[in-house]
């Protein structure tokens, strides 16, 4: 009888001695994961101040005459990449922040998100300018595109470009719409599902589950 009591008292204790072990280690890789998010949006934040401030100073125009069509598309271009990179960073920092100091629920599987999600963000920002240069979406208006307005074209990529890396989920989705509009679907979108659930993370295998309520 006894032997029974010990083992279903091992048996209790078994998910919060997991949750003791592994929990630490899921610590160190979260704060890894923001030390490096903490890097790239600090080389983005840098390289989008300098693209407001001095274009020449980045040495990407050499060559490009300014007030040049290269040049009225190049630079608000590389705006949009800068920035969606800083957007993503921002959305990484918040889901470690929530899921590892709040919620402690942080699961490692997603570290390849954190990882490549700044990258992917850039490779969306291209696709998103090219389609907003395209006329294929449009956000509240053309913005001006040649000097001395250039600035403000640069702004307003900026800005589609950090907002699209704090909510790359709803830009992939809003152009999936898109090709959807102008190629034609006859199903819903797998790509729509996919995220959904993909977002939907799960909860901390390693934490039992709280009782129902009304029970202790």
């Amino acid at each position: 009888m006894n032997d029974m009591n010990s083992r279903e008292r091992v048996v209790a204790l078994a998910p919060s001695l997991v949750e003791e072990t592994s929990m630490p280690r899921r610590g160190g890789l979260a704060l890894a994961l923001g030390v490096y998010q903490l890097l790239i949006g600090t080389a983005a934040a840098a390289g989008l101040v300098g693209i407001l401030l001095r274009w020449d100073a980045l040495g990407i125009e050499a060559g490009v005459e300014v007030g040049t069509q290269a040049s009225t598309i190049l630079r608000p271009l590389v705006a949009t990449v800068v920035a969606a990179m800083l957007g993503a960073v921002l959305h990484g920092l918040v889901g470690l922040h929530i899921h590892a100091a709040i919620l402690r629920n942080f699961n490692p599987t997603f570290t390849g998100s954190y990882l490549l999600g700044p990258f992917a963000a850039a490779l969306l920002a291209v696709g998103l300018f090219a389609v907003l240069q395209g006329g294929l979406l449009v956000l509240g208006g053309d913005p001006p595109a040649t000097e001395p307005a250039a600035l403000r074209a640069v702004l307003f990529h900026a800005a589609v470009g950090l907002l699209a890396g704090l909510a790359f989920d709803t830009v992939v989705l809003r152009l999936d719409g898109v090709a959807q509009q102008i190629f034609g679907r006859d199903k819903g979108s797998s790509l729509a599902a996919a995220l959904e659930q993909a977002t939907a993370q799960p909860a901390n295998p390693d934490r039992p589950a709280p009782p129902p309520a009304g029970r202790t």
